[in-house]
């Protein structure tokens, strides 16, 4: 079928709340129109005939963790009405870093993790951690761009300020070490559209020791990566767990295959890459870093719409 008669929906929030923050959206949005697809980018939360959309790509609804129920909400409305990518079920999974416990279980090397429901069991975990010498992540199973993370070298006021925050807001807890490389700034992210290989950045170090960002940002400094062939082996091995339990629960099709994923990874104490997280939701596709990847982007998108 001819895409050009097709029509997406870039979905996004508004821009009060962005502040310019996705700096690629327009340039997709763009490269799309350009390549014979009918683009536009939507606020989820605004009113729109969802229907007159073949597909709706979500990009930066970076407002939903404050919104949950009314985003789950409309999830459920506008899957009546449309394709979306990626799709509900992939995205509810995703939602909630709980879905490393799955990964882990098809055999996905992943960063050791405690989930934890109440402060003592948190602050335990923590202190499990810090005893073997190493200093511990906390975070919530629910968050976008690293809000409410903290890197702690020691058990702390602000550590358990963290934790109660957390756990105030009726999210568990995530206790982890902390990678040594991730702090060298050798965590990469890799990107892949339709299962394949894109390309890969640098994060650099955003969490300062105690609690809060270097620099007073979420933002590290981005560069383009070299990704191994472990490293890319290891997205893979996501992508190959996601087709297997998609199949186990019943997922349709869309479901199985990713129109994209973020494989973050970071070598271990053995120098072995190891999942940090696997975004299948909203993530930064970094396209920007690696210019050729706008088309290679486009064409998964348009490979999906055929």
């Amino acid at each position: 079928m001819n895409t050009r008669n097709h029509k997406v929906g870039l979905v996004s929030t508004d821009d009060a709340f962005l502040r310019g923050g996705d700096v690629e959206i327009g340039r997709i949005d763009r490269a799309l129109n350009d390549a014979g697809v009918a683009s536009e980018i939507v606020v989820w939360h605004e009113a729109h005939d969802w229907s007159s959309f073949d597909a709706l790509i979500i990009r930066s609804p970076w407002d939903y963790p404050d919104r949950v129920d009314e985003f789950h909400d409309w999830l459920d409305t506008v899957s009546k009405s449309t394709r979306l990518f990626n799709p509900p079920e992939l995205i509810r999974w995703n939602f909630d870093k709980q879905y490393l416990r799955d990964l882990e279980a098809a055999g996905v090397r992943c960063t050791p993790t405690a989930f934890c429901s109440h402060l003592d069991q948190s602050l335990e975990a923590a202190e499990t951690v810090l005893a073997s010498g190493k200093n511990c992540i906390i975070k919530p199973t629910i968050s976008a761009s690293s809000r409410k993370t903290g890197l702690f070298g020691e058990m702390s006021a602000a550590l358990c300020e963290l934790c109660r925050s957390i756990l105030d807001e009726h999210k568990l807890v995530m206790v982890q070490p902390a990678l040594a490389s991730v702090q060298e700034g050798r965590e990469k992210n890799l990107l892949f559209f339709n299962g394949v290989f894109s390309h890969a950045i640098h994060k650099g170090v955003i969490l300062a020791p105690g609690g809060g960002y270097l620099k007073g940002t979420q933002a590290g400094q981005l560069s383009l990566a070299d990704a191994t062939d472990d490293e890319i082996a290891l997205g893979l091995q996501v992508m190959t767990a996601i087709d297997k339990l998609a199949a186990q629960r019943g997922w349709p099709a869309d479901a199985a295959l990713p129109l994209y994923a973020r494989i973050d990874v970071a070598p271990d104490e053995d120098d072995r890459p190891v999942l940090i997280e696997a975004e299948l939701f909203e993530p930064q596709l970094y396209l920007r870093m690696k210019p050729a990847s706008f088309a290679t982007f486009v064409a998964a998108v348009k490979s999906r719409l055929e």
